[in-house]
């Protein structure tokens, strides 16, 4: 694909869930250290861009795994490389895009369970307590990876610094990319 983009510039195209959505920030990531530029196709929601990967109509596209599931047993869809730093438990045959070539790249679309600011912290303990070991259930957690994702789980503390960290990563390649809504 980057060696296609190199080729010829600005005609391969690429799906996103819409403008600023995760799919568009990450191939946007991708674009920048690879090098390249690609056209940026826009659609109303994932499900009607991965449709149009499913047709042919584009090429290429970044989604959550959640998305694709259900097609990859049908070999619908072609999963090139996963975003994530290291290979994904359930594919553990698909490369990272740092493997593939653009050594350092990580994207990774994470959720995150969040409570009200002046929630007082023995309920915030008490909620994360229960979300981890919900998460460690080996029912649960299965579940989870069946469906594709990767499991974390961590303290509070631990998320507002990913989150803070995150924030000041995407910020700054939304306003060099000039990305807005």
């Amino acid at each position: 694909m980057i060696a296609i983009a190199k080729e010829k510039p600005d005609t391969l195209t690429y799906a996103s869930g819409g403008v600023a959505s995760p799919q568009h920030i990450a191939m946007e990531l991708l674009t920048r250290q690879a090098g390249v530029k690609m056209v940026h196709v826009p659609y109303r929601g994932i499900t009607p861009a991965v449709n149009d990967i499913v047709g042919g109509q584009v090429p290429v596209g970044f989604t959550a795994m959640s998305a694709v599931f259900p097609l990859l047993p049908e070999n619908r869809v072609r999963l090139l490389a996963v975003s994530t730093a290291k290979r994904m438990s359930k594919f553990p045959d698909v490369p990272t895009i740092a493997e593939s070539g653009l050594p350092g790249f990580q994207f990774v679309a994470w959720c995150a369970l969040l409570a009200p600011a002046k929630t007082p912290p023995e309920i915030v303990a008490k909620l994360n307590a229960a979300a981890v070991k919900a998460l460690n259930d080996p029912a649960v957690r299965n579940k989870l990876i069946d469906l594709g994702f990767e499991i974390g789980g961590n303290t509070p503390e631990q998320l507002g610094a990913l989150m803070r960290e995150e924030n000041k990563r995407m910020g700054d390649l939304i306003k060099a990319a000039n990305i807005k809504e």
